[in-house]
């Protein structure tokens, strides 16, 4: 996730900003919780460990500090983390072929919407054994 910030909203006509005035922070639903500190004002933070949390109320706050010890703060709209995997709710079998014990479709229904192309082949076996698909539909 990439946060962005404009650089032309982050100054200090009077002392100035310390050379690297940025601290970025997260809001889990009870505490804030620091991403990175002592950055550079370049606009731009890449966030690669994004926290294991699930919250529909996630917020980012900015922190500037100028070169007198100042901050000032600002808060972004909130936001929604869910780092928890669906889980597959059912399983039906569509088509089987009972004199040959082969099933031709599956229909696999997960615990929340997900991401079509999250989906793959090799997510999915049959008692531990190899499954040949041939195309996945949702919806």
């Amino acid at each position: 996730m990439t946060i962005n910030w404009s650089l032309g909203n982050i100054t200090d006509s009077i002392s100035g900003l310390d050379s690297n005035p940025i601290m970025l922070e997260y809001f889990d639903g009870s505490t804030y919780n620091t991403i990175a500190s002592n950055l550079s004002n370049d606009g731009t933070y890449s966030w690669s460990s994004i926290a294991s949390i699930d919250t529909n109320i996630a917020i980012i706050r900015i922190t500037a500090t100028d070169n007198a010890g100042n901050t000032s703060y600002q808060n972004s709209d909130s936001f929604t983390i869910d780092s928890t995997n669906p889980s597959i709710s059912s399983i039906e079998t569509l088509e089987h072929n009972i004199s040959n014990g082969s099933i031709n479709a599956l229909k696999v229904v997960f615990s929340e919407d997900i991401n079509d192309s999250s989906i793959s082949y090799s997510d999915f076996s049959i008692d531990g054994g190899s499954i040949t698909p041939t195309g996945i539909s949702t919806g």
